[in-house]
């Protein structure tokens, strides 16, 4: 499995998780972490998932990835660090 995960925040604390070409997930008030989510959903295992979908990109910048059990914080034009609610999500 080779899938990256991305895990986005916007100025509000909204979490949003995606793959390259989406879908993307809300799990603002998801009480999982980023690992287990992002290790279910690069797996296609979001059929149980009750948080709201979207095939439109979020509005937010990438706080940080997920790919093969590793977590990584991007850093490239656009993303930035993670805020108060996504390193409560990513568990650091």
């Amino acid at each position: 499995m080779h899938t990256k995960v991305w895990l986005y925040e916007d100025n509000a604390g909204g979490l949003f998780i995606g793959k390259e070409n989406g879908p993307w997930y809300d799990v603002t008030n998801t009480t999982s972490t980023f690992a287990d989510d992002a290790q279910a959903y690069a797996a296609d295992d979001t059929a149980d998932w009750t948080v709201d979908c979207y095939t439109d990109e979020p509005n937010a910048p990438i706080v940080a990835a997920w790919q093969d059990g590793s977590i990584t914080y991007p850093d490239y034009v656009g993303s930035k660090y993670p805020g108060i609610a996504a390193t409560r999500y990513i568990g650091s």
